[in-house]
């Protein structure tokens, strides 16, 4: 009897390895929240974040095509914000390419200019995407990114 108490003892705890870890669970909460945000204010998500202030990196475009599937009217003038999450230190959770992930936000310039450029965060969003196993951090530290360049 005690064999399979054992036995039971050691398949409970190797499936209980086999879960996600707490740094994945994290990140996939973190990926659904940017996913799920189309239509909230930037603020809403950055309530959703824990309090992370977002980073808008200019510049904005004329063309809401160049930045990543968004649902602005077409042509709009959008910009390009998101979060600076730190990178992972499970391997888990890394690529091959990296461990730095983050959400990008789209939302329109008319938008934030009437919020005063995210001044009360109020402006709604009209895109996100989010993009993982990244080698450096976000591209919101370059601000010489431009719109067809590569995120890394």
């Amino acid at each position: 009897m005690s064999l399979s108490r054992a036995s039971a003892l050691a398949l409970c705890l190797l499936a209980a390895s086999c879960g996600q870890s707490k740094e994945e669970k994290r990140v996939a909460h973190l990926k659904d929240l940017c996913q799920a945000a189309v239509g909230a204010s930037i603020h809403d998500l950055e309530v959703a974040y824990d309090g992370m202030v977002i980073s808008i990196a200019p510049p904005c475009s004329t063309n809401s095509s160049d930045y990543p599937p968004n649902g602005c009217a077409a042509g709009a003038s959008v910009c390009l914000m998101g979060f600076d999450l730190p990178a992972s230190s499970d391997q888990n959770v890394c690529k091959p390419s990296g461990c730095y992930f983050t959400c990008i936000v789209v939302a329109a310039e008319a938008d934030l200019q009437g919020h005063e450029y995210a001044a009360d965060h109020a402006s709604p969003i009209c895109g996100t995407e989010w993009v993982d196993g990244l080698s450096t951090p976000p591209f919101f530290n370059a601000p010489l990114w431009l719109p067809g360049v590569p995120y890394e």
